[in-house]
């Protein structure tokens, strides 16, 4: 039994876990079409935690 507190973690799980945010998130927003990386991630991160909608918003204000 698990206990309160306690990781389980994996080398499949721990892939798994890339893939999924991957799909939903970094493929969500285009990441790899983005051509500054420190923006991607900006992105990226307003996406897992915002939501794909907030991160457009950034987006297209960095757009000249």
């Amino acid at each position: 039994p698990l206990r309160l507190g306690q990781v389980v973690t994996s080398p499949e799980l721990e892939q798994e876990k890339q893939a999924f945010y991957r799909m939903e998130y970094w493929n969500a927003i285009n990441g790899d079409d983005i051509p500054l990386q420190e923006l991607a991630n900006q992105a990226y991160d307003q996406a897992v935690n915002g939501g794909d909608e907030s991160s457009e918003k950034i987006l297209n204000q960095s757009k000249p």
